[in-house]
């Protein structure tokens, strides 16, 4: 009976470690966007995503979605914390293969551990990811102008 009681005390164990920086469906929703004849190239990019392209049946179910003729690509190297970007365009030849271009991205104006990314408009949103006590902050990176600027109060919410 201690035993069962002792165990009430200790805390969760820890989520297991993710392999991407973004949550699992909007992986899934990047790489539906990818067409098939393509899924061999992204099995050659990391273990993790041979992995998850070869054995989600939730691949199967997202054909639907439009393609888009360039994929943006963002990972980090756990040696050093590097992220690097890539594009992934699609080659004007007959071997229908994946380029990868090494990106240009201008740096983060500010350290987010743990922030949410999305895509709204072309333009990418990075929401949160201060410590505990900090404002809820609101950043948005514009594409065509390269350029990061803080969102208004009529983008995110208040702390």
């Amino acid at each position: 009976m201690s035993n069962s009681k002792h165990n009430n005390h200790l805390p969760p164990p820890p989520p297991p470690p993710s392999h991407f920086s973004l949550p699992e469906e909007i992986v899934l929703s990047c790489l539906a966007r990818v067409p098939k004849i393509y899924h061999q190239n992204l099995s050659c990019v990391s273990k993790n995503l041979r992995a998850l392209v070869r054995s989600l049946p939730e691949l199967k179910g997202l054909g639907s979605v439009p393609h888009k003729s360039s994929l943006y690509v963002c990972f980090r190297e756990d040696d050093n914390s590097s992220f690097h970007w890539l594009t992934l365009t699609t080659t004007t030849t007959e071997d229908h293969g994946l380029v990868l271009n090494p990106t240009p991205f201008p740096s983060h104006p500010k350290y987010r551990r743990h922030a949410a990314v999305g895509v709204i408009d072309g333009k990418i949103y990075v929401i949160g990811g201060g410590g505990f006590h900090d404002e809820i902050e609101v950043e948005v990176f514009d594409p065509k102008s390269e350029t990061w600027e803080l969102a208004g109060v009529e983008y995110g919410r208040k702390a």
